[in-house]
């Protein structure tokens, strides 16, 4: 299942490197949290808010997750994993970018998804 996950900039490098582990996230439950593409702006409030974070700071990772390994929340769309998460080559998009495009693109019945990802190499 695609699914997505939304971190600061900053934490993108160490992201690529080491992958996304439960074990350094700082919330409740150690586990990675992704959304269903519905509650993508829903997580990017959250995370910039949580983090204390301009929405231009944020990236958003998309990966593809066996379902069997989604957990569900109270939240509609959002959903955790209690295990380690490859990222290597998963696209990532500019959450303002996103919030930017998501909009026209809806309205012009075009995939959200079909632009421009963020090179590593320009963080």
């Amino acid at each position: 299942m695609r699914v997505f996950h939304v971190t600061p900039m900053c934490n993108l490098p160490g992201i690529r490197k080491r992958g996304l582990i439960p074990d350094l996230a700082t919330g409740k439950r150690k586990a990675v949290y992704v959304v269903d593409e519905k509650a993508v702006p829903w997580a990017i409030a959250h995370v910039a808010d949580r983090h204390g974070m301009k929405v231009n700071r944020l990236v958003i990772i998309s990966l593809d997750i066996d379902e069997n390994d989604l957990r569900r929340l109270g939240v509609p769309g959002v959903f955790y994993v209690e295990r380690f998460i490859p990222v290597l080559d998963a696209p990532v998009y500019h959450a303002h970018m996103y919030l930017r495009h998501v909009e026209e693109d809806l309205v012009e019945n075009r995939d959200p998804w079909e632009w421009e990802i963020l090179e590593v190499a320009k963080i």
